[in-house]
């Protein structure tokens, strides 16, 4: 797991950005959700798109999909994290 989160949050760029990085900062965890959504967004965007073209895509589900897209970043754990971002575990 840690091995794809280090590859996933760092694929796109090459780097994460110099904010992201410092998970002790009390706004790294809204920074990290953001940084994830759009690569999320970025990787799956014609998925997306193909999703909400759909017929039966209302006002209702996009609320609904982008609650269900920002729960993958509770997946990764404080450590993943900071292996991700470049840190070191504690």
């Amino acid at each position: 797991m840690v091995a794809s989160t280090e590859r996933v949050l760092s694929e796109k760029s090459g780097r994460i950005p110099s904010p992201v990085r410092d998970l002790h900062d009390p706004q790294s965890a809204t920074r990290f959700e953001e940084y994830y959504m759009r690569l999320l967004t970025t990787e799956f965007g014609d998925d997306l798109n193909s999703v909400r073209m759909s017929k039966d895509f209302s006002d209702k589900s996009l609320p609904m999909l982008v609650r269900a897209l920002k729960q993958g970043v509770n997946i990764f754990d404080a450590d993943e994290k900071r292996i991700a971002v470049g840190g070191v575990a504690e």
